[in-house]
């Protein structure tokens, strides 16, 4: 019986770390394209080209306020962290002006929107005819968007 227990651990010892390390391979990019400037992006427009170009000119950066939420929070470093920053980090990257993200209550929201305190936000909500904010019923539904896949 402990000679099938040493034999065992024997071929375990062997099979376990090429199993698991059979999967280690080197994984081949797919043949997508990759747009990492807002010019290779299919469909745009020489005038919308123009209208980036003036705004790099006119601008070294941008606020993208946010209200404290999941999507948006400080972090210990002081940092803002969350989907907010990454979408940021991505803007900046795809259209070579910094988006800054910023944290704001509501209320100073709406008021930096109106003033031009804050250029963009991904927190207001959709207002109707009769006054009221409509909210869309999957409140935060889970989209995957990349270069890689077509955004």
């Amino acid at each position: 019986m402990r000679t099938f227990y040493s034999s065992l651990s024997a071929f375990l010892a062997i099979i376990l770390p090429v199993v698991l390390l059979s999967g280690c391979a080197a994984v081949q990019a797919a043949n997508l394209p990759l747009c990492v400037s807002y010019r290779g992006i299919p469909g745009v427009t020489q005038a919308e080209i123009d209208a980036i170009e003036t705004l790099r000119t006119q601008t070294d950066h941008f606020v993208y306020g946010m209200n404290p939420s999941v999507e948006a929070f400080q972090e210990e470093n002081g940092e803002i962290g969350g989907y907010s920053a990454l979408l940021c980090d991505w803007l900046t990257e795809l259209f070579g002006i910094r988006f800054q993200p910023a944290l704001f209550e509501m209320s100073d929201l709406y008021a930096g929107m109106e003033d031009g305190r804050i250029d963009f936000t991904g927190d207001v909500a959709a207002v109707t005819n009769c006054g009221g904010a409509t909210w869309p019923v999957p409140r935060n539904t889970v989209q995957y968007r990349s270069p890689l896949n077509g955004f």
